[in-house]
């Protein structure tokens, strides 16, 4: 492969991702670890949509008067663990027992319900 190409697909590679850092240093994975990098691959803010099953529905707006809507709010059990080989492997099954899960409140954040490290 021709240097120059390559040198010029390694600068529009780091030009596009900012998670490569100056010097050419491949990412790390804890980039998410420091606040100030909050914003590294978030998506473009964007509209949200809601259908409804009616006129009548759609002319109250918000989503909550359509019978498609449900909210997800409330008290959901949830477990955290260190490391992804301790989570429960067959959670989502039906007679899985979450009697040792804990609660948190939804919508909030794990962290300051009492799991993990608060950033």
């Amino acid at each position: 492969m021709n240097n120059k190409i390559a040198v010029l697909g390694f600068f529009a590679l780091a030009a596009l991702n900012p998670l490569y850092a100056a010097d050419g240093a491949a990412p790390t994975g804890k980039e998410w670890e420091d606040c100030q990098n909050l914003s590294l691959n978030k998506e473009a803010p964007r509209a949200t949509f809601a259908s409804f099953q009616d006129t009548q529905s759609a002319l109250k707006v918000l989503p909550e008067n359509s019978a498609f809507w449900q909210s997800l709010n409330g008290q959901w059990k949830f477990s955290w663990v260190k490391h992804p080989d301790e989570r429960p492997k067959d959670f989502y099954k039906s007679e899985f027992d979450v009697a040792g899960w804990g609660e948190i409140k939804v919508p909030s954040s794990w962290q300051l319900e009492g799991f993990g490290i608060p950033i």
